[in-house]
């Protein structure tokens, strides 16, 4: 989930589609739930996982990341792959990340999720 929302939000930064922070998400809970494999209460738990995290804030079909190398940083995400970076759309954003303040176990459920979780 953390992996996809920074990817989403990189890729409309790079084309100009985000206002600081944000961005449009027209998607529902149960769209970004079989986009990745989860089911919708899994998927709503690690919202409100995230949301308690100060990670993101989904409101009004808009998302907010406060803190995008947190979030970043609990995705294991690294941009390179998108090779945005060519185009000088990405100055700064794949420089080496900081661990973020989120316990552990926290950082561990976001990055894998619940294994009890029937998918």
């Amino acid at each position: 989930m953390c992996h996809l929302l920074c990817e989403l939000f990189l890729r409309l930064r790079a084309v100009g589609l985000t206002q600081g922070t944000s961005c449009e998400l027209p998607l529902t809970q149960a769209k970004l739930a079989e986009a990745t494999g989860l089911t919708l209460v899994h998927l709503n738990r690690m919202v409100q996982e995230l949301r308690a995290a100060n990670l993101v804030v989904l409101k009004s079909r808009t998302l907010t990341i406060p803190n995008l190398e947190a979030l970043m940083s609990a995705a294991l995400f690294n941009p390179n792959y998108l090779h945005l970076d060519r185009a000088g759309s990405l100055v700064d954003v794949a420089r080496d990340h900081k661990a973020s303040n989120l316990a552990p176990a926290i950082a561990c459920s976001l990055v894998q999720g619940d294994p009890h979780e029937h998918r």
